[in-house]
């Protein structure tokens, strides 16, 4: 037991006053859940009471709510959350949120629509804020039959919850297919789920490589403006990018809008490849010349609740200074859509990469981790080509927007099997093309900085044998000289 907590503990109603023992209460109680002991914070909350005071007990009950929550005990919950009053700004909305979502939870739509309602984007996370919108335009859509309120909702919901809540407006103006939209985009998600990289998950997959030249590597090292770039789609060297999974499944792909623009950063699992540094980072021009950054899990944000790499890419962006958020990574799926093959599989580290490791042992369990994982994403592919062959239109370009519509998340995640052995993870951003983050080079170059610099979160990096040269500048800008390692895969460049 900590001092603090046995100090804490050691204050009564009998030796304080009413204020200092709230206080003591509370503090106890957060000291309790930094521990994980539960059951005992919510005692010490209980043991708080209004004449105490008011503003702690207020607080109390926010926390009490909760945990409340997190142990299922929905009407104590809404019985302490319903205790905290608009005086309480800051915790007002949150305590609105939470009590809309229990409502809704237990089919009170009219209730949760009153609570969720007085939930104020200036006092709560936007992500809480807009949720809020989203179920509040569901909810007057699906339960009051108001679609012009649930139009007004969406329309703000849209600002953040972009893919989602086009998918509800394609429901509400397509309703006889609303179920098979729910469907495929049910199928989509988990398809992207299966697809993070989540070092969590897997003790395997912690980092991934990025390969680059020498020169721009000590760039994003060394100068505080210099980030990682997501580079527009139309460069990358597959030309069938954006079109294999439409061709496997057989289904029309409508030109993209001349304003969507599609950005992404390449990843691998294979770390020190010779094929990769023959083909990326070339410096003058030198097959194996460049260098391979290897990233830890948390230069990406794998935690992400909604699909956060779409923007609304129906109206310009017009706010110019304010950056995309960190994004998740995703494994690539490679298909050969050659009707008679069926083949289908999906980015995973190589064999030699665990001998190299000493980890040679890992690899059976790593197999059959991958193997559920493809095997998922097979299954999700053959629902939604199932789904798609459901689907009823009277006018077939509709039926084409709603489907290229849905399989957006994953379009570009899909490869042909051609490019298998690069073994590729991607972040990617979907905007408008006129975006203001957008940078050009030279008419040449069209680019977003992914603002999160890339120093803190270098696991190591590789240099190939065109880059031995460079190994000193590389190590004066690293923390420690061992995260600076030189290719053990042999090149000899011709003269």
């Amino acid at each position: 037991m900590s001092v603090n907590i046995e100090r804490l503990e050691s204050i009564k109603r009998d030796n304080s006053t009413p204020k200092e023992f709230a206080k003591a209460r509370f503090d106890l109680a957060s000291e309790y859940k930094k521990n994980g002991q539960f059951e005992k914070a919510k005692n010490a909350y209980l043991e708080i009471k209004k004449d105490d005071d008011e503003d702690i007990f207020s607080y109390a009950n926010y926390y009490l709510g909760i945990i409340f929550i997190r142990e299922k005990s929905y009407d104590d919950a809404i019985n302490t959350l319903s205790k905290v009053t608009k005086d309480y700004e800051d915790i007002y909305s949150k305590s609105q949120y939470l009590l809309g979502q229990i409502f809704n939870m237990k089919s009170d739509f009219n209730e949760a629509i009153k609570h969720l309602k007085e939930v104020k984007k200036d006092k709560i996370r936007d992500f809480y804020y807009y949720n809020s919108q989203y179920i509040l335009g569901k909810l007057f859509r699906d339960h009051l039959n108001d679609k012009e309120n649930s139009k007004k909702y969406f329309k703000e919901s849209k600002k953040y919850f972009y893919y989602e809540t086009k998918k509800e407006l394609f429901c509400m103006k397509f309703n006889d297919n609303a179920k098979i939209i729910n469907d495929i985009y049910k199928s989509v998600v988990d398809i992207l789920e299966t697809l993070k990289v989540r070092s969590d998950e897997s003790s395997h997959e912690k980092c991934v490589a990025h390969y680059t030249s020498p020169t721009v590597a000590l760039s994003l090292l060394e100068k505080k403006d210099s980030y990682l770039r997501l580079n527009t789609a139309k460069n990358v060297n597959d030309p069938t990018e954006g079109k294999v999974l439409k061709e496997y499944l057989n289904i029309p792909s409508l030109s993209d809008s001349k304003r969507t623009l599609t950005l992404i950063s390449c990843f691998t699992f294979n770390h020190d490849s010779l094929n990769q540094f023959r083909l990326y980072g070339k410096e003058n021009n030198l097959e194996a010349s460049g260098v391979s950054i290897v990233f830890n899990s948390d230069f990406f944000n794998n935690k992400e609740e909604r699909i956060n790499f779409i923007g609304n890419i129906e109206e310009p962006f017009i706010e110019d200074n304010k950056s995309i958020e960190k994004l998740p990574l995703y494994r690539c799926i490679y298909i050969d859509p050659d009707p008679k093959c069926n083949y289908i599989n999906i980015a995973q580290r190589g064999k030699i990469t665990f001998y190299r490791d000493g980890n040679e042992n890992n690899i059976e369990k790593y197999s059959n981790f991958i193997k559920e994982k493809r095997e998922s994403v097979i299954e999700n592919i053959n629902v939604i080509l199932k789904n798609i062959r459901k689907l009823s239109f009277i006018d077939d370009a509709n039926k084409n927007e709603v489907i290229n519509f849905l399989l957006l998340p994953i379009t570009f995640l899909v490869k042909h099997a051609a490019f298998e052995d690069e073994q590729e993870c991607r972040i990617l951003y979907l905007t408008d093309l006129k975006d203001k983050r957008i940078k050009t080079e030279d008419n040449k170059l069209m680019y977003l900085d992914y603002k999160y610099k890339i120093n803190n979160h270098v696991h190591k990096i590789y240099l190939s044998s065109g880059a031995y040269k460079y190994e000193d500048f590389f190590i004066r800008l690293l923390n420690n000289s061992q995260d600076v390692c030189l290719s053990k895969n042999p090149f000899r460049n011709k003269p």
